[in-house]
């Protein structure tokens, strides 16, 4: 079965389904329907975007799919409402439906700044029900406890190839093998970055903690999935890419072959 983000498609759809229709019977506004109206619309074919996403039979297939629908987009917007609903726990589903949408990748990407409609609904649907359900200060310590463990399961994270380490050399950054490594990591991300798998990638600090200290690592450090990050390991053998957490990104093992298996010339 395809993955997006190491989500399965069926994870992925059954996420999808549970955003739009928390969206359809809590109605921001006018404009959120008729773009999730748009989704869900049959083309010439008979095929709806959203039929698209899960006709996908490949990986690649899966991620152009949920680009070109755009419900990513519209679901990453809203993301303001589903924090709010999962705070209230809306139909006693609404934690789910927010934990759903974060551990598939479909919430928590950077969005642009540009204020549209869909933007002023949400706003207003947000300013009438917090006021409605006397949501205060203590409510947001609240979430701030509840989902702090959340943004752990979503799949996109920040990861680092080792080069150096503070008390070694921070003049090495300017050097050839830098730049080398970098062009390296940019090549072997390449494949994933078609996929939504990839964010960012540059040369920094590897700093799990946010605290410096002198012997932080130096290297490229990337934004991706684990697979990605697993793929960057591979790609260098007897060097360390670290999660953020400081924990150290292992390949994955190559399956065993059967004992009487010959070898590929």
């Amino acid at each position: 079965m395809p993955l997006y983000r190491g989500a399965s498609q069926a994870d992925l759809i059954c996420s999808i389904n549970d955003g739009l229709d928390l969206l359809e019977k809590y109605p921001p506004g006018p404009e959120c329907q008729k773009y999730i109206n748009d989704l869900r619309a049959p083309d010439a074919a008979g095929q709806s975007k959203l039929d698209v996403i899960a006709a996908a039979q490949d990986d690649v297939a899966l991620a152009e799919a949920v680009q070109a629908s755009r419900v990513k987009w519209l679901l990453n917007r809203a993301y303001d409402i589903f924090e709010f609903h999962a705070l209230a726990n809306t139909d006693k589903k609404g934690f789910k439906v927010f934990k759903g949408l974060i551990s598939t990748g479909l919430v928590g990407d950077i969005m642009t700044l540009e204020k549209n409609k869909f933007d002023l609904e949400f706003e207003s649907f947000l300013k009438k029900h917090f006021i409605r359900n006397a949501f205060n200060k203590v409510c947001l310590v609240t979430k701030a406890r509840k989902f702090a463990k959340l943004q752990s399961l979503a799949p996109i994270q920040n990861y680092g190839l080792v080069l150096f380490t503070t008390s070694e050399r921070k003049a090495a950054f300017a050097s050839m093998d830098s730049d080398q490594a970098s062009k390296k990591v940019k090549t072997i991300l390449d494949p994933l970055m078609r996929l939504g798998e990839v964010r960012m990638i540059g040369i920094g600090p590897i700093n799990p903690g946010n605290k410096p200290k002198d012997d932080d690592a130096l290297g490229v450090v990337f934004t991706s999935t684990r697979r990605a990050a697993q793929a960057v390991a591979a790609g260098f053998p007897g060097m360390e890419v670290l999660d953020c957490e400081g924990k150290i990104v292992v390949p994955p093992q190559a399956k065993p072959q059967p004992p009487n298996a010959q070898p590929k010339p």
